[in-house]
C-alpha cells in the first residue's frame, strides 16, 4: 500500500470519530464534490492522498456491496485488519449495520452512516441501496469484529436508548407479510426491519463459523436488533420480519427475545408455489446458493425437477410453521384475513393506533401492490399464475403441504 493510500485510510479513521467533519462530508454531493470536499480536509487536518485514493475505496465498496458476504481482501481492505477494532465507548450513532462476512474465522460488521433515515423500503436491502447512493458511504464505509457491534448495543442499553422489539413476523413467503410491513411503515411511531440479511449469518453462526456458541448467537441476534432499532426519531415500536426460512430457527429466535409477539402469517400453499414458479427465491431452486441450511434430501427425482423441489421445500417451511405454532406458541395468522386482522385482532400486537386518522395511510397502503406501491393489487393476476400451475407442482404441493396447511387454518381459526 502507498503512503498516500495509508494516509487515506488514517483520515477515514478520523473521520469516524469527528462528528462535524463526518457531518460536512456527509452534505458533499455529487460524487466529484466529495473528493474535492475530502481533499480539502483531508490536507487541513494534516492528511496527504490523492483522489485516486478515494475512489479505490469507492470501487472496493461497490464490489463487497454487489459480492455481499465475500470478505474484503486483506489488502483491500486496510480499515478491517485487527488496528481497526474500536474501543469500547467507541461512537456509532447514526450509523447502520448493513451486513456481516466471515474473515479469519470471526464475524465482522459493515456499517454505513444513516442518521436519522427512516426505514420504508419494502426490504431492508432496498434501504441500503438507497445509503450507497450517497457518495460518503461509498468512501467511509466502516468495518469493526462483531464484538464492536455487542459494545455498542451495551452502550445503548446503558444509555437506556434501547427499545424493546415488540413483534416478529414470521411468514411461508409470498403471503402477505410484506404488505403487513408496509402498511405498519406508514405510522411514524414504528421502525420496522424487514428481512434484514444479516440474520441468515446469524442464524447460520454456527455453521460458518464453528466455534459460536447458541449463547453467542443469542447475545449477537439482540445486538443486531438493538443496533438497527436505534433511531434518532420518535419511532418507539419495533418490528422484525424474518424470511420465510428463518422458521426453522424459530427456538433461537424466541430465546433471543423472549418479550415479543410472535405471528406466522400463511397462505394456500398452491398459490405461494404458484408465484416462487414464476420468480423463485434462491432457496426453492435446485443447486442455488442461499442462506437456507437445509435442502431435500438428494432425491434424484427432486432435484432434477424444479417443481418437486420447490414443493419439498415449501413443505419444509410449512411444516415448521405447524411446529411454532403448536409448540412454541406462535400466533397463525391467515392470509384471507389480511389486511383487516391488522386493525382488529392483531392490532394490539404491532400497536396499531384505534382512531381512524391514523390507520388511514394503513388502509391506503393496503390497497396498493405490497412491493410496487404505484401498482393497485391485482388479485385476478393472483388467481391467474395459481391456474397456470403445472400438475406436476400443484400434486408435488399437495403431497407436501396439504396436512400441515390444515393444521395452520385450525390454528389461526382459535385465534380469532
Amino acid at each position: 500500500m502507498s503512503e498516500s493510500a495509508r494516509d487515506f485510510q488514517a483520515f477515514r479513521r478520523h473521520v469516524f470519530s469527528d462528528a462535524a467533519l463526518l457531518q460536512r462530508l456527509l452534505a458533499a454531493n455529487p460524487m466529484q464534490a466529495l473528493l474535492s470536499a475530502a481533499l480539502q480536509e483531508g490536507s487541513a487536518h494534516g492528511y496527504q492522498f490523492v483522489a485516486t485514493d478515494v475512489t479505490s475505496e469507492v470501487n472496493r465498496t461497490r464490489r463487497d456491496w454487489f459480492e455481499q458476504w465475500i470478505a474484503p481482501a486483506a489488502n483491500d481492505a486496510p480499515n478491517a485488519l485487527p488496528h481497526s477494532l474500536e474501543s469500547d465507548c467507541a461512537d456509532f450513532s447514526g450509523w447502520l449495520p448493513i451486513r456481516f462476512f466471515v474473515r479469519d474465522s470471526r464475524l465482522w460488521v459493515d456499517w454505513r452512516y444513516a442518521g436519522a433515515r427512516r426505514l420504508k423500503q419494502p426490504f431492508f436491502t432496498g434501504d441500503v441501496m438507497s445509503l450507497l447512493t450517497t457518495p460518503f458511504n461509498l468512501a467511509f464505509s466502516r468495518y469493526t469484529p462483531i464484538e464492536a457491534l455487542a459494545q455498542w448495543a451495551a452502550t445503548l442499553r446503558e444509555r437506556g436508548q434501547e427499545a424493546p422489539l415488540n413483534a416478529v413476523i414470521a411468514h411461508v413467503s409470498r403471503c402477505g407479510s410484506t404488505l403487513v410491513t408496509q402498511m405498519l411503515t406508514q405510522l411514524p411511531t414504528h421502525r420496522v426491519l424487514s428481512e434484514p440479511p444479516m440474520l441468515d449469518m446469524l442464524l447460520n453462526a454456527a455453521r460458518t463459523v464453528p466455534q459460536t456458541t447458541r449463547e453467542q448467537q443469542v447475545t449477537w441476534l439482540r445486538s443486531l436488533l438493538t443496533v438497527l432499532g436505534q433511531s434518532a426519531t420518535d419511532e418507539s415500536v419495533r418490528v422484525l420480519k424474518l424470511d420465510a426460512w428463518h422458521i426453522l430457527e424459530i427456538e433461537l429466535l424466541q430465546a433471543a427475545f423472549p418479550a415479543a409477539d410472535f405471528v406466522l402469517i400463511f397462505r394456500d400453499p398452491q398459490a405461494v408455489a404458484a408465484s416462487h414458479a414464476k420468480e423463485p427465491s434462491s432457496y426453492m431452486m435446485p443447486g442455488a446458493s442461499s442462506g437456507m441450511p437445509w435442502s431435500p434430501p438428494h432425491d434424484p427425482a427432486v432435484w432434477s425437477n424444479s417443481d418437486r423441489y420447490l414443493a419439498a421445500v415449501l413443505g419444509k417451511i410449512y411444516q415448521a410453521g405447524v411446529d411454532a405454532c403448536e409448540r412454541q406458541g406462535v400466533r397463525a395468522v391467515n392470509y384471507t384475513d389480511l389486511p383487516d386482522s391488522v386493525f382488529a385482532g392483531l392490532a394490539e400486537t404491532f400497536c396499531v393506533p384505534p382512531d381512524a386518522t391514523a390507520q388511514a395511510p394503513l388502509k391506503q397502503r393496503a390497497a396498493q401492490h405490497a412491493k410496487r406501491s404505484t401498482e393497485a393489487f391485482d388479485a385476478n393476476a393472483d388467481h391467474l399464475r395459481t391456474e397456470a400451475s403445472s400438475v406436476v407442482l400443484r400434486d408435488a404441493v399437495d403431497a407436501s403441504c396439504a396436512a400441515s396447511y390444515a393444521r395452520l387454518m385450525d390454528a389461526a381459526t382459535r385465534h380469532s
